[in-house]
């Protein structure tokens, strides 16, 4: 049986972003990140109430899947 494994590409590729008390800029990187992929998913660390809301807004206005941690877990957990 032949395998073929497709190249990567915006329709078979996402991207992952973890947060935690971003900075300024950071709504302006996804907005280029989403430009790039189809799925773009946020994990917010625990970053303060006033950034969660924004996240919030911003994910359900362009539709980016978004994983909100209560605290920072670190590296790995």
């Amino acid at each position: 049986m032949d395998h073929f494994t497709p190249s990567p590409n915006s329709a078979n590729t996402c991207a992952i972003v973890v947060s935690f008390y971003a900075d300024e800029q950071f709504f302006d990187r996804l907005t280029l990140i989403h430009k790039q992929f189809q799925l773009v998913a946020i994990v917010d660390n625990g970053s303060e109430q006033g950034f969660q809301v924004k996240l919030q807004e911003f994910c359900q206005l362009h539709s980016l899947k978004l994983i909100q941690n209560s605290v920072n877990f670190g590296i790995a957990k």
